[in-house]
């Protein structure tokens, strides 16, 4: 869930394209995840005009963005052991009412979407607007004495000057403020760890979100559990139990560019057929990976223990993801 991508809700990929919107940017100082959305890019007058049926597609990118944000609240706080939740930031930069406003999109909003979200929890911890121009400073003065108070209790409005405020250097790391500051609207990527254990005839598979010419790289060893297999080999000079799996890589996209590789035996071809491994420290890569079009591929990584009868095997492995 925090490698998901707004682009990757149902017409996730249209609806971004007019009103861009990062689900998972970043985390904060203190583990909760930070939403991005890039308002002053927004496009609502020519999303209503263009796209056709825009009012259900978007209703139904709706409902499923708030499903999402719940269900990563949720293992997020069990992971965690607290109550955590999101930290909104909103990109104001060159917004105005002429380019960034639409009637239609203001009553649609308020009279069919705006009730779909009341139905949620407020999950929302603090909103921060950067890069707030003249006219959204002039439009949130507006529409402050409307707000409910719980909501602009916890509203803070910065001009270009943002990342030197208290607020956002005691909310947001210094890396995610650098970001912010280069524009730099990609979502955080990184190595993710964990172990999996892995019973006999069975497989493990690991999802992975990678940019459209970015790179991953893997590492992980492989442990066998050897006590059901010591005692019943208990007499005569018997093998050790075996550590060995199948391993294997695919893309959705099914399609890799490395630099040096030639087109017709890329990278990816060379894993997606299971190899035996075994050991404590297996390393690969794919880079330059291609998302057919889109902006992102899902990469699987799947381990299989299918060869084992009564052998569980561990897995321990890192996961490293690159932007291009």
């Amino acid at each position: 869930l925090w490698e998901l991508r707004s682009e990757m809700l149902p017409h996730g990929e249209v609806i971004c394209s007019y009103m861009p919107e990062v689900l998972v940017f970043a985390r904060s100082q203190t583990g909760d995840p930070i939403g991005l959305g890039l308002w002053g890019r927004g496009r609502p007058q020519a999303f209503v005009q263009e796209v056709e049926d825009w009012q259900d597609k978007f209703l139904e990118y709706y409902y499923f963005m708030n499903e999402a944000r719940m269900l990563l609240l949720d293992q997020a706080s069990r992971q965690q052991n607290r109550l955590v939740h999101f930290v909104q930031v909103f990109d104001l930069e060159g917004w105005s009412v002429v380019t960034n406003s639409d009637r239609t999109w203001t009553s649609f909003t308020t009279e069919r979407a705006g009730p779909v979200g009341e139905t949620y929890h407020d999950c929302n911890i603090m909103f921060i607007a950067i890069r707030t121009t003249r006219w959204a400073r002039m439009m949130y003065n507006f529409i402050k004495p409307m707000l409910p108070k719980k909501v602009t209790e916890k509203a803070h409005v910065f001009g270009d000057e943002f990342a030197g405020t208290r607020i956002t250097r005691e909310t947001l790391r210094e890396d995610t403020l650098e970001r912010l500051v280069q524009r730099i609207f990609t979502p955080q990527v990184g190595a993710q760890e964990g172990h999996a254990t892995i019973k006999p005839r069975q497989s493990f598979k690991l999802q992975v979100i990678v940019p459209c010419g970015g790179s991953l790289r893997w590492r992980f060893g492989i442990k066998a559990d050897a006590r059901w297999w010591n005692r019943s080999m208990m007499c005569g000079p018997f093998p050790r139990a075996s550590s060995d799996l199948e391993f294997s890589v695919s893309s959705s996209s099914s399609s890799s560019c490395s630099g040096g590789v030639d087109r017709h035996e890329s990278d990816l071809d060379r894993f997606e057929q299971p190899q035996r491994v075994e050991g404590d420290c297996v390393r690969g890569r794919l880079d330059g990976l291609l998302a057919g079009g889109k902006s992102f591929s899902t990469v699987t990584l799947r381990w299989d223990n299918s060869n084992a009868f009564v052998t569980t095997k561990t897995v321990s492995y890192t996961v490293e993801v690159r932007e291009p």
